[in-house]
């Protein structure tokens, strides 16, 4: 008997044998075997975070620079020496064939090439991929403070002396990690600071780049400012970027019900000819509007289509990527746009559906489904934030305490907002989903004031 991880591979053995495949067994909510499928196992995959740009990882991080231009490869290959890489967690991919790997990307710098970068991590079961933001966070330099990430840690490494600025401390006038990094900070053409000693008092120098480095004869801690706005504003951008691949909660999303919504019924007006994908049935090829909509949904690029002449009479059929402008068209036709919505409920299909939102059961509100989009009304209470998350049932749980809450947020990261009323929307910066509260729900766990009255008889 032997057991084995992978066969993607195979081998020939001297033996007959019989291989057996390790499977599970998925059933319904009613205890019904639905599918049998292999057992899901993560790989490790790529996300980008900037595409086709000359913006890429600081040299700051990097480790090494595989390919180039007269050694070209592929963006494939690059993911590949990332992934045998442990220290790796990003890439630049360039268009002309380069392939750089970095530690870290939260401070960025202009290539003179574009290309693309992305982070690693693993697929997950909806064909998505996840990153693990915390496990780059623990594999990075610690940051100093808000304005100051520690480049080298009690190293002997530090930046070239091609680039000091100056020495405000040495072993006779020494000074502390604070002082030198604060003698960084007064000078604005300084970019880093080494300070001596790591962490006891010792000498101090800056400089205006650390592009190249070398060593020193004693260890300290270099420290690499974030040295303007921008290198701020592009580091939380790559932690909100992060943030989005690594869900709080499941990131597999349940599949979304595709139907169609007329938007000119028996009209000449229809979507511009800008936006034609193709034109699938037309007057010597007819079909019904049934097909022209399939037709549309086999092409992931199909947002709108038109079925020309009756509804119930095979005709034309085009479909549109786009209906942002209009044309008149020669026929009357019916325009229709592909619209998603997602199941709220889980309810055996035998039985007639109840009215929405009862059972006890928060359900998606206005097809707010992990998007950006919520409620714009004023939020009654935040109770767990992006730094401070908690899981759904929390969420709910707490609404289910609050009198007036009507309206619950969810976002990918945790947090949690509560609404009285959801009339006006608004757009956040993580993505999240909106539920509303059963319209029947009591609740016993309501918190209750018991207020006790004294009286007092005077004799």
């Amino acid at each position: 008997c032997s057991l084995y991880e992978d066969c993607s591979t195979t081998r020939t053995v001297a033996l007959n044998a019989e291989v057996w495949f390790r499977s599970v067994l998925t059933y319904d909510n009613w205890g019904d075997q639905v599918t049998s499928q292999a057992a899901f196992v993560e790989e490790t995959a790529y996300a980008e975070i900037y595409s086709s740009s000359t913006t890429t990882c600081s040299n700051d991080y990097k480790i090494e620079q595989k390919c180039t231009t007269t050694n070209a490869c592929s963006v494939e290959e690059c993911e590949d020496y990332c992934t045998a890489d442990d220290d790796c967690w990003f890439i630049f991919s360039l268009q002309t064939g380069g392939c750089f790997l970095y530690t870290n990307c939260e401070e960025t710098r202009t290539s003179g090439a574009a290309g693309s970068t992305l982070v690693k991590g693993v697929t997950t079961q909806c064909d998505g991929v996840v990153v693990d933001y915390d496990a780059i966070s623990a594999a990075n330099s610690q940051p100093y403070d808000d304005n100051y990430d520690i480049l080298f840690a009690d190293s002997t490494t530090t930046c070239s002396t091609t680039f000091k600025l100056s020495q405000p401390c040495t072993a006779s006038a020494a000074c502390s990690d604070a002082d030198c990094v604060a003698a960084c900070t007064d000078d604005s053409a300084c970019t880093h600071a080494f300070s001596l000693n790591a962490g006891a008092d010792g000498g101090c120098i800056l400089y205006s780049s650390c592009d190249q480095t070398r060593e020193s004869g004693a260890a300290g801690n270099t420290f690499s400012k974030l040295t303007s706005r921008r290198n701020l504003q592009s580091r939380r951008r790559l932690q909100d970027i992060l943030r989005e691949l690594s869900p709080f909660s499941n990131p597999c999303p349940p599949d979304p019900i595709r139907d169609d919504e007329v938007v000119y019924s028996d009209s000449t007006t229809t979507c511009s000819t800008d936006y034609k994908l193709s034109q699938p049935c037309n007057a010597n090829n007819p079909c019904s509007t049934s097909d022209c909509f399939n037709s549309c949904l086999d092409d992931a690029d199909c947002s709108f289509f038109l079925h020309i002449g009756d509804l119930e009479v095979d005709g034309g059929c085009m479909l549109y990527s786009s209906c942002d402008s209009v044309r008149t068209a020669g026929t009357n036709g019916y325009t229709f746009e592909v619209v998603e919505t997602y199941p709220t409920t889980t309810q055996d299909p035998n039985i007639e559906p109840e009215p929405e939102c009862k059972y006890a059961e928060y359900c998606v509100f206005d097809n707010m489904f992990q998007t950006k989009k919520a409620c714009g009304n004023i939020e009654i209470e935040r109770t767990c934030s992006n730094g401070n998350p908690c899981d759904l049932e929390e969420c709910t749980n707490l609404c289910n305490l609050f009198d007036g809450c009507e309206y619950v947020r969810h976002s990918v990261l945790g947090a949690c907002l509560l609404f009285d009323e959801c009339v006006d929307t608004k757009t956040l910066v993580f993505k999240g989903t909106t539920y509303q509260k059963p319209h029947d729900f009591t609740t016993e766990e309501k918190t209750t004031t018991t207020t006790t009255t004294t009286t007092t008889t005077t004799t």
